[in-house]
C-alpha cells in the first residue's frame, strides 16, 4: 500500500475550492498574475475589436442635430368643462405626438425635402464600386427554401414570379428618416420639441421646419374635411327630418279629420261644450231648485193664509199688487166707518160692500195667477236641467268615443315634435359649423429651426472609451474562460490538494534551439548545471528523503495517468544526472508495448566496459550509456528474453520484473523502471508490485486532476508504495505568474543559480 507522509495528508473537510485549483483566497497580488498571464489574451480584443472600432469611429461622418418647437392651442371648452379636462391635456399631447411621428407626415416630408435622392438614407442612389460591389450577402432565404424550410417564395428574387420588388422609400428612406426624427414634449407645457439629425446642417434645420409647417398644413386640411364631411352629413339629416316631420303633420291632420276631432280654443270642441253644458247644469239646477222652493212657499201660502198672503209675498216683485192690497185695504176701512154711519142697507154701506167683493175676487185671481206664474217657472227650470242633462250625456258619450282616437293622435303629434325638435337641433348644428373659423390652427411654430453650426455626434471619445470598455469586457471574458478552462496540475499546491500526494518536484521544459528528443535527453550531460539540472538534483533529493522516510529501497518505478507525459524523458535524464554524481544506476525500458528509452539513448548504447558478475544472470541484456556510464536493459532486450522462455514478448510480468530485480538490485544505487501509463494497460499496476517505489509523472498544465486521482487509485488499489508526484514540462517563466509557493523555483532571481 502507498505510504503518505503526515505532513502531506490533506483532510477533505478543510479543503475549500478555489476558482483557479488552489486553497486560498484571491488576493490583489493574485489577480495581477492572472492579468500577467494572461495579458496575451488582449491582442484578440485588440484585432478583432478596439482597433477595427477606432478605425469605424474615425471614419464616422459627423451628424448635425436642428431643433424647434410647436405650441399646442388649448382647447376651446366652457368654464364648467376645464376641470374635467384636467387629465385630457396629456392625452391631447401625446395624440399631437403621434400625428407628427405618423407615417403619412414622415413620406411627405420625404417626397418634399427629396430625401430618397440622398445617400445618406438611399445608399442605393450610390453603389458601391470596385471590389465592394462583389461582396454580396448570402441569399439566406433561398438557401433556407432550398432546404424545405420557410415558405415558397424565399427561393424567388425580387421581383421573380409576380413578386413586387420593395419600395426603396418603404425599405430604406422611411426607418431612417424615423430613426432621425425625434418628437418630445417639453415638460408639463404645451410645448413639443422637434428635432432631425442629418450629416448636413440645412438639411437638418429644413426637415425640421418642414415637419412643422406640415403639422399645422395637416391641422387645416384635417379641420376642412371635418367639416365637409359635418356639413354633407347634417345637411343630409335635415333633408331627411324635414321630410319626416311633413308626413307626420300631414298623418295628424287626416286622422283627426278621420276621427272628427275638432279642435277647440284650450282643447277638443266635445270637451268645451261639455264643460259648458256641466256649468249650464249647474246654473239650471239652482234656478231649478230655487223655484221650487218659491212654489213651495208661495202653495203654503196659498193654502194657509189666503190669496191676500201670496199677494204679500208678491209685493217686492211686483208694484201693482202691492196697489191692489192698499186699495183693498182703503175700501174696507170705508165700509167699517159706512157701517158705523149708516145701516147694512144704506145704499153707500151696499155700494162699499161690493167693492171690497170686487177687489177681493181680484186679490184672488192675483194671487192665482201669481201661483201659476211660479209653477210655471219651476217647471221651466226643472225642464231646462232635464235637457241639459240629456245634453251632458250625449257629449260624455261622444268625449269617450273621441279619447281613443286622441291618444293615436298625441302619438302621432309626439312623432312629429321629435322629428321637428330634432330638425331644429341639426339646423342649430349646421349653422355653427358654417360660422365656425376654419383658416386658425390649433398649432403654432414657437421657434422655428436655425442651421447648427456644430455637429451633435458622433462623441469620438464617448465611442472610443465604449470600444476600450468592450475589448476590455472582452478581454476578461477571456481570461475568466482561459482560467476556468485550465484544468491541469501546476504545480505542488496542485498536487497536495487535488491529487493528496507527495510533490516530489518541477521539471522544467527544455528552451533553447535543441530539437530532437535525443538531443534534449543530452542535455542534463550537456549542461548539468541548468535549471533542468537542478530540479533534477531537486527530484531526486526530494525521493531519498521520502525513499528513507518509507523504508528504502532501490527499485523505483517511473509511470504516468496517460502517454505523452514525459515519464521516459524524465528516466533517462535522471538516470544519466544520478549517475554523474557517482551513483550506480540501472535504466529497465518495461514498457514494451511502446518502447522509447533506446531511442531517447540511441547512438550512445554500447556494450559493459567492464563485465558484471558471472552471477547477475542477465548481464547479458544490460547495455551501457556512453555518455555516462549508466548501464540500461532496453525493452528489446527484454523481449528477446521472454521469447527464449516462451512467453509473451507484448507485456512484462511481475515475476520476470522481480527476476531481474532480485539478479541486479545488488549491483546498482538505484535502479529506474519506465512503465507503461496506467490508464490504458494494466501493466504498471501489475509491476507495482515488484518495486520499492514509485513516481507518478504528470505534465504541467495539462493533465487532469481527475485522470491523475484515478491513475493513483489504481496504483494504490494495487499496492503500489506513491514516493510522489514529479511535474514535467514546466514553463517555467509562465508558472512564475500563478503565485504558487514553489514559484520561487521559477523566479529569475533563481535563475542567477543556473548555468545554461
Amino acid at each position: 500500500m502507498n505510504v503518505v507522509s503526515p505532513r502531506t495528508t490533506i483532510d477533505p473537510e478543510t479543503r475549500q475550492t478555489w476558482l483557479w485549483g488552489a486553497t486560498r483566497t484571491v488576493t490583489l497580488a493574485d489577480l495581477g498574475l492572472i492579468v500577467r498571464r494572461r495579458l496575451w489574451l488582449a491582442l484578440i480584443p485588440l484585432f478583432l475589436v478596439l482597433l477595427p472600432g477606432l478605425a469605424v469611429i474615425v471614419m464616422l461622418k459627423p451628424f448635425y442635430t436642428a431643433t424647434g418647437s410647436l405650441v399646442i392651442k388649448q382647447p376651446d371648452v366652457p368654464a364648467a368643462q376645464l376641470a374635467p379636462r384636467a387629465g385630457q391635456a396629456a392625452v391631447d399631447i401625446q395624440t399631437h405626438l403621434e400625428v407628427l411621428n405618423s407615417e403619412r407626415l414622415a413620406r411627405q416630408a420625404i417626397a418634399e425635402a427629396k430625401l430618397a435622392e440622398r445617400v445618406e438614407f438611399n445608399p442605393a442612389v450610390d453603389p458601391p464600386t470596385g471590389w465592394l460591389a462583389s461582396l454580396k450577402m448570402p441569399d439566406w432565404k433561398g438557401w433556407l427554401a432550398g432546404m424545405g424550410i420557410g415558405p415558397a417564395r424565399w427561393a424567388k428574387a425580387p421581383g421573380e414570379g409576380g413578386e413586387a420588388v420593395p419600395d426603396p422609400v418603404e425599405a430604406e428612406v422611411l426607418p431612417r428618416f424615423r430613426d432621425q426624427l425625434r418628437v418630445v414634449p417639453m415638460g408639463d407645457s404645451r410645448v413639443i420639441q422637434i428635432q432631425f439629425t442629418a450629416q448636413d446642417p440645412a438639411l437638418a434645420s429644413a426637415v425640421t421646419n418642414l415637419m412643422g409647417q406640415l403639422f399645422i398644413t395637416y391641422q387645416l386640411d384635417a379641420k376642412l374635411e371635418t367639416k365637409r364631411v359635418a356639413t354633407t352629413w347634417l345637411n343630409s339629416r335635415i333633408a331627411d327630418l324635414r321630410q319626416k316631420v311633413e308626413e307626420a303633420e300631414h298623418k295628424v291632420e287626416a286622422f283627426r279629420a278621420n276621427a272628427g276631432i275638432v279642435q277647440g280654443r284650450t282643447s277638443n270642441l266635445v270637451s268645451e261644450q261639455l264643460s259648458t253644458i256641466g256649468t249650464e247644469l249647474l246654473t239650471a239646477q239652482a234656478t231649478a231648485d230655487s223655484a221650487a222652493a218659491r212654489l213651495r212657499e208661495v202653495q203654503g201660502a196659498l193654502n194657509t193664509r189666503g190669496p191676500r198672503a201670496v199677494l204679500e209675498m208678491m209685493t217686492a216683485a211686483n208694484p201693482g199688487v202691492g196697489a191692489l192690497l192698499q186699495s183693498d185695504i182703503a175700501a174696507r176701512q170705508r165700509q167699517a166707518q159706512l157701517l158705523s154711519n149708516y145701516g147694512p142697507s144704506h145704499p153707500s154701506v151696499v155700494n162699499s160692500r161690493s167693492e171690497v167683493a170686487s177687489l177681493d175676487a181680484k186679490i184672488t185671481a192675483e194671487a192665482n195667477n201669481a201661483v201659476a206664474a211660479v209653477r210655471s217657472e219651476a217647471a221651466v227650470a226643472a225642464r231646462k236641467v232635464t235637457t241639459l242633462e240629456e245634453s251632458r250625456r250625449a257629449l260624455e258619450g261622444e268625449l269617450g268615443r273621441t279619447k281613443s282616437a286622441e291618444v293615436q293622435m298625441r302619438d302621432l303629434e309626439r312623432e312629429a315634435e321629435a322629428n321637428r325638435l330634432l330638425l331644429t337641433d341639426y339646423a342649430q348644428q349646421l349653422n355653427t359649423h358654417e360660422r365656425v373659423a376654419i383658416d386658425q390652427p390649433d398649432a403654432w411654430v414657437l421657434s422655428g429651426a436655425a442651421e447648427p453650426s456644430l455637429p451633435s455626434g458622433p462623441n469620438r471619445k464617448l465611442l472610443a472609451a465604449g470600444a476600450v470598455i468592450v475589448a476590455v469586457a472582452l478581454w476578461l471574458l477571456l481570461v475568466v474562460a482561459a482560467e476556468l478552462m485550465e484544468n491541469g496540475i501546476r504545480g505542488s499546491e496542485d498536487v497536495r490538494h487535488a491529487l493528496d500526494a507527495h510533490p516530489l518536484g518541477l521539471v522544467p521544459v527544455i528552451g533553447g534551439s535543441l530539437t530532437g528528443r535525443r538531443a534534449l535527453a543530452r542535455h542534463v550531460v550537456n549542461r548539468p548545471a541548468s535549471a533542468y539540472g537542478e530540479s533534477l538534483r531537486g527530484l531526486y533529493t526530494s525521493l531519498m528523503i521520502e525513499m528513507q522516510r518509507t523504508g528504502g529501497g532501490k527499485a523505483v518505478m517511473v509511470t504516468s495517468s496517460v502517454t505523452g507525459e514525459g515519464k521516459s524523458m524524465l528516466v533517462a535524464s535522471l538516470g544519466r544526472m544520478v549517475t554523474q554524481q557517482g551513483q550506480r544506476v540501472l535504466m529497465i525500458d518495461a514498457d514494451l508495448r511502446r518502447p522509447s528509452l533506446e531511442n531517447l539513448l540511441g547512438g550512445t548504447l554500447q556494450p559493459l566496459a567492464e563485465p558484471l558478475p558471472a552471477d547477475a544472470g542477465i548481464a547479458g541484456m544490460i547495455r551501457q550509456d556512453a555518455l555516462t556510464g549508466a548501464h540500461v536493459i532496453t525493452a528489446g532486450a527484454l523481449a528477446a528474453s521472454l521469447k527464449a522462455m516462451g512467453r509473451s514478448s507484448h507485456a512484462l510480468g511481475r515475476d520476470e520484473l522481480a527476476a531481474v530485480l532480485a539478479a541486479v538490485r545488488h549491483l546498482y544505487d538505484l535502479i529506474l523502471i519506465d512503465t507503461p501509463p496506467v490508464a490504458p494497460v494494466a501493466d504498471s499496476r501489475a509491476l507495482a508490485q515488484a518495486v520499492d517505489q514509485c513516481i507518478f509523472v504528470v505534465q504541467w498544465n495539462r493533465t487532469s486532476p481527475r485522470v491523475a486521482r484515478f491513475a493513483l487509485d489504481q496504483l494504490r488499489d494495487a499496492g503500489a508504495r506513491v514516493a510522489g508526484v514529479a511535474v514535467t514540462q514546466v514553463h517555467s517563466r509562465k508558472h512564475a505568474l500563478y503565485g504558487f509557493g514553489d514559484s520561487a523555483v521559477s523566479a529569475r532571481a533563481a535563475y542567477r543559480y543556473y548555468s545554461g
